[in-house]
């Protein structure tokens, strides 16, 4: 039903989410690593106010707390633990996810200026 181009920490839970939906869904990775700023160094973000956070996000910050073991949620964290949280997040839901796949952009020009020029005619 969906496919997802990019698996950012956007692009991961989105697909989690539309799973939950009943969606049949296909995260496409350009590179070998999913989570995208959380996996990638950014563990340290200005939240605000906490409460203001909900739905999967609340969740994620959830499972990093069990991953910590800290009760009620961990803010701020190490690339390493989002990106365990992601990958048993993917295991546990059988989201499925393509790694090193990434998008051809002359093909994509070539397609586009086709369909252009059809439309002309």
């Amino acid at each position: 039903d969906i496919c997802i181009y990019g698996g950012s920490s956007a692009g991961i839970v989105a697909g989690i989410q539309a799973l939950k939906m009943g969606k049949s869904v296909t995260v496409i990775e350009p590179s070998g690593r999913i989570g995208g700023l959380s996996t990638g160094g950014l563990g340290y973000t200005d939240i605000g106010n906490k409460r203001a956070i909900g739905g999967m996000s609340l969740e994620f910050y959830e499972r990093l707390g069990d991953h910590y073991g800290v009760e009620g949620g961990q803010w701020t964290f190490e690339p390493s633990a989002a990106l365990s949280v992601y990958r048993d997040w993917i295991a546990e839901t059988g989201l499925q996810v393509v790694y090193d796949q990434q998008q051809n952009r002359q093909q994509q020009h070539q397609r586009f200026l086709h369909r252009l020029h059809r439309a002309k005619l």
